[in-house]
């Protein structure tokens, strides 16, 4: 009997071979045992992956680490950080500046692999457990960097010296979180609202009265407070550093420099300073009021500094600090949620999960925030609201982070909503994820050539999504940008670089040292091979005609579908001697590829295309025999695109 089940959705993605046996669940008709270099997209088919244009090495050709930067103004850079040196790049694919090197403090790759990134508009904070944290700023026209600047009360963590640098970072609710250090491991850190920030003193004004704990600000942009009532000078105001600074008859404390972070609390208060009049309300009978009330009335309000220990019954250790709907912090063993509507006056925060996060940054998607797992090789996805939940989102996948988990991760909204995981062993995990339509579907990038991918980041391009990455290439470190998924023009190699006028030789090719290059002829629209010397030099093959050409790395895309369902006399068809003879196969705009009962290059059949590109349904016979592995293979081993909509095995029992 000869059956034809259709096979019409992928979008289970990349199955766990524990589901192999699971053919009564849904997410069987729609995964695959494999999908390589095949993306998985949200109307049912799967496409070959995008190439990736080369632009080039990283700065001392050293590892590095990205970071996408989106300024308010809605223009997007990449920052490159490697050891000592921060670079950017722009969406065209260009160096920013001449190019802009900006020296930083973090002195090796590993350093850089641990930094936490922070955005409040033009200002991106930067912090790292063994570093002072950082502010670099965009001033209109390039960028700087600096060590940030924080007002604290007397005698607290400055978090500028050893053991007192946080760990992560975050901005929410209008405010900087930081935490936690390495003496304080348990504890969160919020600034004082951005909103308010400004207010905390007015211009000095001459021949004034001013009272103690009044507030000014002098014509440098640094702030004062009044330590002894009186009358300022005629002219000048007060300078410098220090305390006492005599000003006529008034004097004043030196504060800070203007746009310091405030981090001033006091812990014990919860009122607000106008109800201190009432001194039952004073919490702390060694403060007096009138201290309190004299020298931070300015400070004390709802958008007041916190300091926030996490309590919890066993050393919980935070990990990670993700801003969404709410702050999550991530500890060892359990997430802590704090919602937007906290003030210094009520601070709250609620025990959501007990999951254990690793120390590494989520990724906020729509309404829902994801993070990894303690471990990095679950991802999960908090929902929000009161019914809030932490679903796995790689429980039908939970092979797809590899064996040591995931490293580094980013978000692309479009063209497909795509999570990219980098996993330690160099693949990148894909994540096609559109809860809209209900795809949840995993895929694996895997770079031509032997290569290993070493940092992803994603950017907000003219037209789409630029998704980015280090790459290294034989003994190169490479910054590369991945071309459009559904580009008809691009090319699909993996660092390629176009030369347009190419002569009897080509140089520049060191990433391919010692390997074999392939090559896109524009001209005649053919492909070639070339290998490339040790010296990164390719010798242009003498068939080849014309001088437009394009070469990079050739990938291969191998998917492999589950055992097909079919229906026997006496039941299922599963576990039973079967034999596929033929797949038909509709395609969309696609360039010939391969099917194969097996992945062998004996087994694979080539698909005949009248014409190429292609649309439309297609056979392709098969070598099968008779044995229970009814699975078909579909591979593109060469620089083409192919999308498949739909296939139709020709199975008999």
């Amino acid at each position: 009997m000869i059956q034809s089940p259709i096979l019409t959705d992928f979008t289970g993605g990349e199955l766990s071979p524990k589901f192999s046996g699971r053919v009564d669940l849904q997410v069987y008709a729609r995964g695959c045992l494999t999908l390589e270099n095949w993306v998985p997209f949200s109307q049912g088919g799967v496409t070959t992956r995008p190439g990736s244009k080369y632009l080039a090495t990283t700065k001392n050709n050293v590892l590095g680490r990205l970071q996408p930067w989106t300024l308010g103004s809605g223009t997007s850079y990449m920052m490159e950080f490697t050891a000592l040196v921060l670079r950017f790049w722009t969406t065209a694919g260009a160096l920013f500046g001449a190019p802009l090197e900006l020296t930083t403090p973090f002195a090796t790759a590993a350093a850089c692999r641990a930094l936490s990134f922070a955005q409040d508009g033009d200002k991106m904070f930067v912090t790292h457990p063994d570093y002072a944290p950082q502010i670099i700023t965009w001033t209109g026209s390039t960028f700087s960097i600096a060590s940030a600047v924080f007002v604290w009360n007397p005698g607290d963590s400055d978090f500028a010296s050893s053991n007192h640098y946080p760990h992560r970072c975050a901005c929410f609710g209008q405010r900087l979180w930081l935490g936690p250090t390495n003496t304080e491991r348990q504890t969160v850190w919020a600034s004082r609202s951005f909103i308010y920030a400004e207010a905390r003193g007015t211009a000095w004004q001459a021949s004034t009265a001013y009272e103690i704990g009044d507030i000014c600000i002098n014509d440098t942009g640094k702030l004062y407070v009044c330590s002894d009532a009186g009358t300022s000078a005629a002219a000048g105001g007060p300078t410098g550093t220090g305390s006492a600074i005599v000003d006529n008859t008034a004097k004043w404390d030196y504060w800070c420099a203007s746009g310091s972070i405030d981090m001033t609390y006091y812990e014990r208060l919860r009122y607000d300073v106008q109800q201190l009049q009432d001194p039952t309300l004073w919490p702390d009978p060694d403060i007096p009021e009138t201290e309190v009330v004299s020298v931070y009335r300015n400070i004390v309000s709802d958008a007041a500094a916190m300091k926030l220990p996490i309590y919890s019954d066993r050393s919980d250790r935070i990990q990670t600090l993700i801003a969404g709907a709410a702050l999550i912090i991530g500890t060892q063993y359990s997430e802590y949620i704090i919602n937007a509507d906290i003030t210094a006056l009520a601070p709250q925060v609620h025990r959501q999960s007990g999951n254990g996060c690793q120390g590494m940054a989520g990724v906020l998607v729509k309404d829902s925030v994801l993070f990894l797992q303690k471990h990095g090789r679950r991802l999960l996805e908090w929902t929000g609201g009161e019914a809030a939940s932490t679903p796995d989102l790689t429980f039908f996948a939970d092979h797809i982070l590899g064996t040591s988990g995931a490293v580094e991760m980013d978000f692309a909204t479009y063209p497909e909503p795509c999570i990219y995981a980098l996993r330690s062993d160099g693949e990148i995990a894909v994540l096609v994820y559109n809860k809209l339509v209900g795809t949840q579907a995993w895929c694996r990038y895997v770079p031509a050539l032997a290569g290993t991918y070493k940092s992803v980041g994603v950017t907000l391009g003219t037209a789409t999504d630029q998704v980015w990455c280090i790459v290294l290439r034989g003994a190169q470190y490479c910054v590369e940008i991945f071309d459009d998924i559904w580009s008809t023009t691009a090319t699909p190699l993996d660092g390629w670089v176009d030369v347009a006028t190419a002569g009897a030789t080509v140089t520049g090719l060191e990433r391919f040292a010692s390997k074999t290059a392939t090559i896109w002829n524009v001209t005649e629209s053919a492909v070639y091979t070339a290998a490339v010397t040790a010296g990164g030099v390719l010798t242009t093959p003498a068939l080849c005609v014309g001088d437009h050409l394009i070469i990079g790395g050739c990938y291969t895309c191998t998917g492999q579908t589950m055992k097909v369902s079919t229906d026997g006399p006496y039941g299922t068809g599963q576990m039973r001697i079967r034999k596929i003879t033929k797949v038909t196969a509709r395609v969309l705009a696609s360039y010939p590829f391969k099917f194969g009962r097996t992945n062998t290059a004996a087994a694979l059949e080539s698909v005949v295309f009248s014409s190429s590109p292609y649309t439309g349904d297609v056979d392709c016979p098969i070598q099968g025999d008779w044995n229970r592995d009814t699975w078909v293979y579909f591979v593109q081993d060469q620089p083409y695109h192919s999308t498949i909509l739909a296939l139709v095995p020709q199975v008999e029992t």
